[in-house]
């Protein structure tokens, strides 16, 4: 029995590379991970600490429900990265507003487990209050 062997070449390992969606291009978002995933200039909100999980970018300036979004995004943030323009102000809902915490521009945010601060965030508005 004689078994048929194939030689790939560099343009086949491309053309499978592209068909199964991986990216080829280096410092892609498929390629970057943790906080390296925030586009400077937007504030970035992460499910894990130390910028992991999923991720939600603010759209810009004002202040944002996290529980209207589809998926919701409200207790569920762990670390935020504020490369955007303004100070992030994040707040719980608790039958009011509560203000949690500011992030300044520039800053990286990171709570654990045991912090009241994980995982309660309702809210964020970018460089203004509610």
């Amino acid at each position: 029995m004689r078994i048929a062997t194939r030689r790939v070449t560099g343009a086949g390992l491309v053309a499978l590379a592209l068909l199964l969606g991986m990216s080829l291009a280096p410092g892609t978002a498929s390629a970057r991970g943790g906080y390296d995933r925030c586009t400077s200039g937007y504030s970035c909100y992460f499910s894990d600490t130390e910028g992991g999980g999923d991720l939600w970018y603010a759209p810009g300036p004002g202040c944002w429900n996290l529980g209207t979004w589809n998926p919701p995004f409200n207790d569920r943030i762990s670390s935020v990265w504020n490369r955007g323009g303004g100070v992030v102000h994040m707040y719980n809902w608790v039958g009011h507003w509560l203000w949690i915490d500011d992030v300044q521009v520039g800053q990286q945010w990171n709570v654990y487990g045991g912090d009241r601060r994980n995982d309660v965030i309702d809210m964020v508005c970018i460089g203004s209050t509610p």
